[in-house]
Formats: structure tokens, C-alpha cells, sequence
């Protein structure tokens, strides 16, 4: 599991600012059910799942381009995603943390990953910074562009201003000369909550949680060895060492000295042209080709089979599609 620093807005807004801030019922969602930007078949300019449709096209364009500038400019991978609530996970919180954990966000090697996500119905933002950038990114500062950029608008019900103004901010603060200027680490593990007044007599609480992967043994509970190149190459299977070849994941191993006790952990690359195969249960499925069953015409959807095939067993995986029906202004 990626090491993280989580901070968490919940806009505490009173009844008199409800009336802005009011949407459809929403149905229960999955981190599985949020479209990964930088997914197969997703455009490489895409670092945006707007599941809630808060940003407008225009800001969904800054964005996109101002992420994209920023990952040519020092490898930094930032995330923003919107929906509705995160209902049944645990809390907004554990939603964003799963959802930065599975999509691996960050380069393998340096841990630096951002997902910014915003829950309409759970009236929260969470910003999860990967610990690569941990003394870049400090918690004081996420504190006070988001009070400063997201909170004035979202009190207004104006989302898609507040995550435009706030991803500037977090952008400013990732760009080379922040990255260049700042060394070490600023932040202790605990938790901390800060009781900010906003305008109209509302509150917002601001709860910063830091948690790092707990490295003790399952078994005897004394502290895990992280294992070396050559230690972890000696437990990789053969399905784990073509996830390695392929770039769809890499893998971390820790050893327990005292009772031999050994795990080893996968971490996912975000980039999703590779998915997990039932036989291996690695990330070495590759997209192969797509058929077209059943055309889609103006009065139907149609139906088209994707094979995938495994690059370590060569197990053959087909799924079945449905074909978007096409608009009146489509050609056939």
C-alpha cells in the first residue's frame, strides 16, 4: 500500500446556505465504480473522473492541461474526482484513500501522487498526498488554500470555481521552484483538528490524519525488514516478474527476522491498460481486440466482445460490451 498524508475538509454550512448545496439522492458507489482517468480507453490528457458533473467543460479543459504541464514538468501525478457521496465506504476519507491506493497514483519510484476528490452529499473535499511529497505539499498549506480557494465558493454552491481556484493553488505549490526550495519533513504522525470560522456562523472542521503502512509482523508482531532487490526477487512469482516487465505493477517485500515470517505487496500502476488475470491474479491482462457483434444504430444499443489475453499463462479473457446508442446528429 502507498504511504500517504490525508487531509480532510467537511463544509459544515447552515441551513441558510443548504438551499445551494442541495442535489438529487444519490445511490451508493464503489471506488470500482469510479471511471479511472488514465484507464484504458480514456484519453491521455485525462487526469479528471467527474462523476457528480460539477466542473464545466471549459475548467475540465484549464485542468486538464494545467495536470498534464505539471507531469511533464517534474513527474508529479495529480487526480480530481467528484461524486455524489462515498456511501457505503467507511467515511469520505477511506473512499479517497482507497481510491489513491488502487489507482496508484504517483510514479513507483518517488510517491508522488495527489487525488483531490469532492462528495456533494457528504458536503466534504479530501486532498490524499502520496509521502514523496509530504514536505512539499504540508498540511498547513492544504489547510489554507483550501479555506481560501475552495470553501468561499462551495458556500456559494459555485463547485466548479472552488475546485479550479484550489487546484491552481495545489498546483503552485507542486511546480519545480516549491519542489526545488524544500527539503525534509515537516509533518508528525497524529491527528490534529482546527475549528475555522467561516461567514454566516458556520464551522468548518479541518481533521489532518497522517498513517504510514504499519511494518510489523503479522504472526509475532515484532518490527518487518524491508527485503532487498535480490530478497524480493527470490519470493516474486513468475506471474509478478511479467507485472514487473510489463510496467503494470511493482512490488515491495518485508521479512520478519525473528520468525521468518515474509509478505509481499503489490502496487498498481495507474495506468490500466493491464488488468488482473484469474489465473495468475497479477495485472497481466493486455487488451487484444475488440469485436463488434451488433452495430449500434439510433434505435438500439449494440453489443461487442473485448478479448484480453494474459501475458504470462496466455489464458484468452472475453468480456462482453454494450455500444452506446448513437445520437441523432451520429453517423451510422
Amino acid at each position: 500500500m502507498k504511504s500517504y498524508q490525508s487531509l480532510c475538509l467537511k463544509l459544515g454550512l447552515n441551513m441558510s446556505l443548504g438551499l445551494v448545496l442541495l442535489s438529487l439522492p444519490a445511490q451508493a458507489i464503489t471506488i470500482e465504480d469510479v471511471p479511472n482517468p488514465r484507464g484504458y480507453g480514456s484519453s491521455a490528457n485525462s487526469w479528471i473522473s467527474d462523476t457528480a458533473n460539477l466542473i464545466s467543460p471549459e475548467s475540465e479543459a484549464k485542468l486538464n492541461q494545467m495536470l498534464s504541464a505539471l507531469e511533464a514538468e517534474n513527474g508529479t501525478e495529480m487526480a480530481i474526482v467528484t461524486v455524489e457521496q462515498t456511501a457505503p465506504a467507511a467515511s469520505p476519507r477511506a473512499f479517497t484513500t482507497d481510491l489513491f491506493n488502487a489507482w496508484g497514483v504517483g510514479k513507483a519510484d518517488a510517491d508522488n501522487g495527489v487525488v483531490f476528490l469532492i462528495s456533494r452529499g457528504d458536503r466534504r473535499a479530501e486532498v490524499v498526498v502520496g509521502y514523496g511529497l509530504e514536505s512539499v505539499l504540508t498540511t498547513s498549506k492544504i489547510e489554507k488554500l483550501l479555506q481560501r480557494q475552495a470553501v468561499p465558493n462551495f458556500k456559494q454552491g459555485d463547485y466548479d470555481q472552488g475546485i479550479l481556484d484550489a487546484s491552481k493553488a495545489i498546483v503552485s505549490e507542486l511546480s519545480d521552484g516549491a519542489v526545488a526550495s524544500t527539503s525534509g519533513s515537516s509533518n508528525q504522525a497524529g491527528l490534529a483538528k482546527i475549528l475555522v470560522a467561516l461567514g454566516g456562523g458556520g464551522l468548518a472542521l479541518v481533521g489532518v490524519w497522517f498513517r504510514r503502512p504499519l511494518k510489523k509482523c503479522s504472526r509475532c508482531q515484532n518490527p518487518l525488514q524491508k527485503m532487498s532487490t535480490s530478497q524480493l526477487s527470490a519470493h516474486l512469482s513468475d506471474a509478478q516478474k511479467v507485472a514487473i516487465d510489463i510496467n503494470s505493477a511493482h512490488y515491495s517485500g518485508w521479512q520478519c527476522s525473528d520468525c521468518n515470517f515474509s509478505t509481499v505487496q503489490r502496487h498498481k500502476h495507474w495506468f490500466k491498460g493491464y488488468t488482473k488475470c484469474d489465473r495468475c491474479q497479477e495485472p497481466t491482462l493486455m487488451f487484444s481486440n475488440r469485436d463488434v457483434l451488433t452495430p449500434a444504430t439510433r434505435y438500439h444499443s449494440g453489443q461487442a466482445q473485448v478479448t484480453r489475453v494474459c501475458q504470462c499463462c496466455n489464458h484468452i479473457d472475453t468480456k462482453l460490451i454494450t455500444l452506446a446508442q448513437l445520437s441523432d446528429n451520429s453517423s451510422s
